[in-house]
């Protein structure tokens, strides 16, 4: 009759232990809190493998199930299964299912990357080529951010994770850069070539960029401190329809230490002083320009 009763009893414990499983182990996805029967989870020993987690589970299952033998005599009741067994056998089941998401997530990162490195190597510079390399890191660096932090696996992750991310920069780059088609008509509208013009436009809250010849140095690294001066003057010939070649006279008090060809007391299309201004980094050329915009209200720098 006792044997009856406890063959009762294993059941409920096993749902028990089933439902609180499940609930820690959602596919591929960082587990929730796991409510268990008691406040202090037990601490496990030291373990270094998912062959020593197996083999203690084995173990646990064992002992508990040895522990079901029934001892002599009439007592009245039905047995009850050590707390701390069970509780101690709960915490390794648990463990391995973390270690077991963590191997998933780690495979999948794995499997996404060796994807990206086929598909750069199939890259014809298509955009969908580029959002398809871009898309398979970013899914693989999520797939490595989800493994635990206390898993075996923890601080492999981090450095695949630190890793990946460089070459996530380089596909988010290059997929900024394939979406960026409408910067060019924007940059032959200036009468300057659009392979001579330098063009990134960012948002200030996503930090996603579009550029044109963003990945080229300017000719005259010095030049970049004059770009608000070259939108300024952009901005006032587009504004006001000003053919770039329209002449405009060098004023003497203009003058300073240059090497480029713009000299004082001399007229140049607009169009050369400006190119000037950016690509020799005069600074004759900056000055005059500074006045040109200034002279007709314009103090937008």
């Amino acid at each position: 009759m006792r044997r009856v009763a406890y063959l009762l009893v294993i059941p409920v414990i096993a749902v028990g232990i089933a439902a609180g499983l499940a609930a820690a182990n959602p596919p591929l996805a960082l587990a929730p809190p796991i409510e268990t029967p008691y406040d202090k989870p037990p601490e496990l020993p030291a373990i270094e493998s998912m062959e020593q987690l197996y083999q203690m589970r084995d173990r646990l299952q064992a002992d508990l199930d040895q522990s079901s033998v029934f001892p002599d005599g009439n007592e009245a009741g039905i047995f009850s299964p050590p707390t701390e067994m069970l509780q101690t056998l709960q915490a390794v089941e648990i463990r391995i299912q973390v270690e077991e998401a963590a191997k998933q997530n780690w495979d999948q990162a794995i499997r996404l990357a060796t994807q990206a490195v086929e598909a750069q190597k199939q890259s014809d510079g298509s955009l969908q080529r580029a959002e398809k390399i871009y898309s398979l890191w970013n899914d693989a660096v999520s797939s490595l951010q989800s493994v635990p932090e206390q898993s075996f696996l923890s601080e492999n992750a981090e450095a695949k994770i630190e890793e990946y991310e460089g070459y996530l920069k380089f596909a988010s780059y290059n997929y900024d850069t394939a979406r960026s088609d409408y910067l060019e008509p924007i940059a032959e509208k200036t009468g300057l070539g659009s392979d001579r013009v330098h063009i990134t436009v960012c948002r200030a809250a996503s930090r996603e960029c579009r550029r044109l010849n963003g990945s080229a140095p300017p000719a005259s690294p010095a030049s970049l401190i004059k770009v608000p001066v070259a939108i300024a003057v952009m901005e006032k010939v587009t504004s006001e329809n000003i053919d770039l070649d329209t002449p405009i006279p060098i004023s003497r008090g203009n003058y300073t230490e240059d090497a480029s060809d713009v000299w004082v007391g001399s007229e140049y299309p607009l169009r050369r002083v400006l190119l000037r201004m950016i690509e020799h980094s005069s600074n004759i050329a900056t000055n005059q320009l500074i006045d040109y915009v200034v002279a007709t209200g314009s103090t937008r720098f």
